[in-house]
């Protein structure tokens, strides 16, 4: 009997902890998103755009961030985010898209624009190795290769995104590895290359609980699935 009696104690309380994240994070037309920087700056506001045009009147509070954001969404500042597998945690995770890793060169290096390169055609370069999302996909292999060939740059760069890192690579100190997304963001001196083989990241969205979603958290979701289907973003 206590067993059962502490059975229905828990499940009262994780169903509490629900409804309580329900009625804190739907304030009224509100959404909460955390986002990656690059998704921030390339799809959200587009995004944000397209999706109030469907629903005049929602307002979406954008934080950006990437390490902070199972925090974030353990406190409950936020409702959604826009992120890489890496950080879900004990999170739940939803896919959306495989988004490729790129290096990034300086112009000068020479290599063709568009052309894929492997891993040895870089030997020769120091490696600049991000420091803010050290759980995404690919990281250990090219932290492997790169240690393994005494490559890693002498000095490190803390920032929040790879921005940063472009106008190093663009000084030729080095060169780095960032999410494809960040293509658009280089500088003329920087060119962002596929490599071969492919190495892959899975980006998608990251709740506290799918019980939880309010039906706004649903329609936001359904909509950038959608978009993405569409090839839009």
């Amino acid at each position: 009997f206590s067993d059962r009696k502490s059975f229905i104690i828990l499940d009262s309380m994780a169903r509490f902890e629900e409804e309580l994240f329900r009625i804190t994070n739907n304030k009224g037309n509100d959404l909460f998103v955390g986002a990656y920087p690059s998704i921030a700056r390339q799809w959200l506001p587009k995004i944000m755009k397209d999706f109030r045009s469907e629903k005049p009147g929602i307002n979406i509070h954008i934080r950006v961030g990437v390490e902070d954001i199972p925090k974030w969404l353990d406190e409950g500042s936020i409702s959604l985010a826009i992120g890489e597998h890496g950080i879900v945690g004990d999170n739940k995770w939803i896919y959306l898209q495989d988004k490729e890793v790129y290096v990034a060169v300086p112009v000068s290096s020479g290599f063709p624009a568009g052309k894929a390169v492997t891993l040895d055609d870089l030997m020769e370069y120091p490696v600049l190795l991000p420091t803010y999302n050290p759980k995404s996909a690919g990281n250990d292999v090219i932290r492997d290769w790169a240690v393994a060939r005494d490559k890693v740059e002498s000095f490190s760069v803390s920032a929040p995104d790879g921005a940063t890192l472009l106008s190093i690579v663009g000084s030729g100190l080095g060169i780095t590895f960032l999410s494809s997304l960040y293509e658009h963001e280089c500088p003329d001196t920087v060119r962002m290359l596929p490599l071969d083989p492919p190495i892959v990241r899975e980006t998608g969205f990251i709740i506290k609980s799918k019980k939880a979603m309010t039906p706004l958290m649903k329609e936001f979701i359904a909509f950038i699935q959608n978009q993405i289907a569409d090839n839009k973003y």
